[in-house]
């Protein structure tokens, strides 16, 4: 009976420790200025990375069919065209 209190004391620890290492998720964010005369927007990342293993790079898509790619917490800036 001992060894089998001992075994289930010791899967407690081991789930409570799993469960104990909260993994927190990325969060995409960013801010951005307009140079209205210019057609031009500087975009700052400011999103967070979080706990999750792996890579992470940031894909912008701008709204006009163009598109970039950058690493996690880079900004970028863009030029709209006028049709």
């Amino acid at each position: 009976m001992r060894k089998l209190y001992a075994l289930l004391a010791g899967l407690l620890v081991s789930l409570a420790s799993i469960n104990a290492e909260t993994v927190t998720p990325d969060v995409a964010n960013f801010i951005f200025v307009v140079d209205a005369p210019n057609n031009n927007v500087v975009f700052t990342n400011t999103s967070i990375i979080g706990s999750e293993p792996g890579v992470r790079k940031a894909f912008w898509s701008f709204g006009n069919g163009i598109g970039q790619m950058t690493g996690p917490l880079q900004g970028t800036q863009h030029h709209y065209q006028i049709f």
